[in-house]
């Protein structure tokens, strides 16, 4: 496969350590007002650090092209295939040779990779490591390519089915993996067939999409290969220093060995390893239902459907689909493009995301599910990089607690609601994002979930604050714009914010009615008709308020938009226990 590089991309990645400084003092001015999310609890936010025609020498570069975005609140990046391919230094990597060759031994013309040496990837990883970045494999499982010689298999004929493999030689030996080694060779024995067509003997096994793809169709029927696999993982965790997986065409590979394999590889280690499926399937849950595995996520394309529609300006922004917003919507790994999708020459004929393309991103990066992913080729190439990494720093300090979709959304707009911390103050967020290039500026009245709080818009595209009344209502503006027409706004630093509490009560009050709030003090009514909560998931009604100190409360039923009319039986409750029991009653 010939390969075009861009010269002045790969010069201007090179060029970014000196920029990193000037980066750092920018991010300094304001870092001091930014809120302090604990450790452990900072959102995962991936970088896909290639596209089809980019960066050879990126292990080398990949340091001073890591650091900003570090500061910028990426915390993974999805590295290209790493493993020595078909045609050396001029494969991109999907045509997998040696698995165990991470440009380190002389095959196929090179030592390196097309991006590097192995000695070059361990310090690359080392200083992701430094930087706070985990680091993904991409692997490809589901077949081999560049057989260093041909054989006779009975029954078929010549096929380029023999492997020798230097790598394999070196690492994968009895001494190093004991029961999980086995005497056997990369030969036809070890694929099912080639071009579409079964070797004799053989069959496909149980996969979930079409199991043919391309090259030679490896054979995960077989125990042998099952166990050097294991292996290989075990390795490229344990030993090279990689944090988890992007699994390439995985849909094609046997569903019984992915399931197996992903178990054991994360039964191996003591690290929450990341795995995240390529299964380009229409029915995204129906596969990760198929593996079974509690550990496995998928991309989801289905989304990235939502974001082609809404690049054609006629998209509802009242409803979503998506694995995201299905009941498998903690295992989605959202994104816009990738270096499929969006590829010099569209080779797959893929339907292109063009316009609105900011707001996709705003969707995906700052909702409270789904693990996003940023794509390189959007961040140098598009130039989009000035948006970007706005969105990826509201995401890293804002975009924290449950989330809330406005039930005022309209054809034209959509908006989400972040509550923030409780225990971190300064976070949570209100988004909104147009779907429509009319040129003029609406504004909603949304319910925040933040009292008596001073709002900025992040991005910029909307001047001036928003303050919220003592219920954490307000006016949120918006440009209903392709061009402006996402605004994310976030507490003002700087600006005293009180104390508040979120009480919380599980009750199914029916259709028609919610839960209302009353009690001793005038943020809840001083036991009048109640303040309307919000409903969430798992019929939590939930109200944010300013912090009253001692107080006495319990909810009322009523009709929505109305007040609180049956009480709730039983005992007050008090300020020490915020979502207690229900008493009982209506």
């Amino acid at each position: 496969m010939q390969i075009t590089v861009n010269p002045l991309l790969l010069k201007c990645w090179r060029q970014s350590a000196v920029a990193l400084s000037a980066l750092t003092l920018s991010l300094g001015l304001y870092a001091s007002d930014l809120p302090e999310i604990p450790a452990q609890q900072v959102n995962n936010t991936m970088y896909q650090a290639f596209y089809w025609d980019a960066y050879p020498g990126l292990w080398a570069d990949l340091p001073a092209m890591a650091a900003p975005l570090a500061e910028r609140g990426i915390t993974s990046m999805w590295l290209p295939p790493a493993a020595k391919a078909m045609n050396g230094s001029n494969s991109v990597g999907y045509d997998v040779y040696d698995f165990w060759d991470l440009g380190e031994f002389n095959q196929k013309g090179t030592t390196a990779t097309r991006y590097g040496s192995r000695q070059q990837l361990q310090q690359a990883l080392g200083a992701l490591d430094q930087l706070g970045i985990q680091a993904y494999f991409d692997v490809v499982f589901n077949h081999r390519m560049g057989a260093d010689a041909q054989e006779d298999i009975p029954g078929f004929g010549m096929a380029w089915t023999q492997y020798y493999l230097q790598g394999r030689q070196a690492h994968y030996t009895e001494q190093n993996w004991d029961y999980l080694w086995h005497d056997f060779n990369w030969d036809w024995t070890t694929f099912n067939g080639s071009d579409n067509t079964l070797y004799p003997g053989k069959w496909w096994g149980n996969t979930y999409h079409f199991p043919y793809l391309m090259g030679e169709d490896v054979d995960y029927n077989r125990f042998e290969v099952q166990q050097e696999m294991k292996a290989w993982g075990e390795w490229i965790i344990n030993d090279v220093g990689f944090s988890g997986f992007r699994m390439d065409a995985i849909a094609h590979v046997d569903t019984d060995f992915t399931r197996n394999w992903i178990n054991h590889v994360q039964w191996a280690t003591a690290e929450d390893i990341f795995f995240v499926a390529e299964a380009w399937v229409s029915d995204i849950s129906g596969y990760l239902d198929a593996v079974n595995s509690p550990h496995l996520r998928a991309f989801d394309f289905n989304l990235r459907d939502e974001f082609v529609l809404l690049s054609s300006g006629n998209k509802d922004m009242r409803w979503w689909g998506g694995l995201v917003n299905s009941h498998h919507r903690e295992r989605a790994v959202t994104f816009v493009d990738n270096h499929d999708t969006s590829r010099a020459g569209n080779p797959y004929g893929m339907p292109q995301v063009i316009n609105y393309k900011n707001q996709a991103y705003a969707y995906i990066l700052l909702r409270e599910h789904g693990i996003p992913a940023v794509f390189a080729r959007d961040y140098d190439e598009f130039g989009m990089a000035p948006t970007l990494d706005k969105l990826i720093e509201a995401r890293r300090y804002f975009a924290y607690g449950p989330g809330h979709e406005y039930a005022g959304n309209t054809e034209a707009v959509y908006a989400y609601v972040r509550a923030g911390l409780n225990d971190v103050p300064g976070t949570g967020l209100v988004m909104l994002i147009s779907g429509r290039n009319w040129g003029v500026q609406q504004s909603f009245w949304m319910n925040s979930h933040q009292p008596n709080t001073t709002f900025y818009d992040y991005t910029g595209n909307v001047t001036g604050t928003v303050t919220t009344d003592a219920q954490g209502y307000a006016n949120f503006p918006l440009n209903v714009s392709e061009s402006s027409g996402w605004s994310v706004w976030v507490p003002q630093p700087g600006v005293q914010q009180p104390a508040s509490i979120t009480l919380r009560m599980t009750k199914d009050v029916g259709y028609g009615f919610s839960l209302f709030f009353t009690g001793s003090s005038p943020e809840l009514s001083n036991w009048s008709g109640g303040i309307e909560a919000t409903w969430t998931s798992g019929n939590v009604w939930e109200l944010t308020i300013p912090d009253p100190g001692n107080f006495e409360w319990k909810t009322r039923k009523g009709p929505t938009g109305g007040s609180g009319q049956t009480w709730e039986s039983g005992s007050n409750h008090n300020q020490s226990n915020l979502h207690p029991n229900f008493n009982g009653g209506f």
